[in-house]
């Protein structure tokens, strides 16, 4: 069954929060924050659920379209996708192997592997062209 929205609640949600299309790191980070706190909210309403579907979708069009500069490494752009999710490396030791990734973020090993590269990409739902 399906819980019917209720459209008055949803727009004083959408008033709070005013979601619109990213076009900053900092509203990037305003937006991973109204994320998390809704994703921590067991008890959403049907409101909440449907705004925090507006809010990833409108953050995973961020991170797939996010234009890096030129002089920016593999590395940096993962340990900055990293600190936006607030992950640690120990949250990616299930899709990267744990050595691996320590040589990647102590920036021992000179560059991404492609495989490597396509898991990260898919993990952050960003081209894994950014990592090559």
């Amino acid at each position: 069954m399906t819980a019917v929205l209720d459209k008055k609640a949803y727009g004083k949600l959408l008033t709070k929060t005013l979601p619109h299309v990213i076009t900053s790191a900092k509203e990037h980070k305003e937006m991973l924050s109204r994320a998390e706190e809704l994703m921590l909210n067991t008890k959403r309403s049907a409101s909440e659920t449907e705004l925090l579907k507006l809010v990833v979708a409108l953050i995973e069009d961020w991170e797939r379209n996010i234009k890096l500069p030129e002089d920016v490494s593999p590395v940096d752009v993962l340990k900055f996708l990293m600190e936006a999710h607030k992950h640690q490396p120990s949250d990616l030791w299930g899709i990267i192997d744990k050595s691996t990734l320590s040589n990647i973020l102590s920036e021992a090993r000179p560059s991404i592997s492609k495989a490597v590269a396509k898991t990260l990409g898919d993990f952050y739902h960003v081209s894994p062209g950014v990592f090559i």
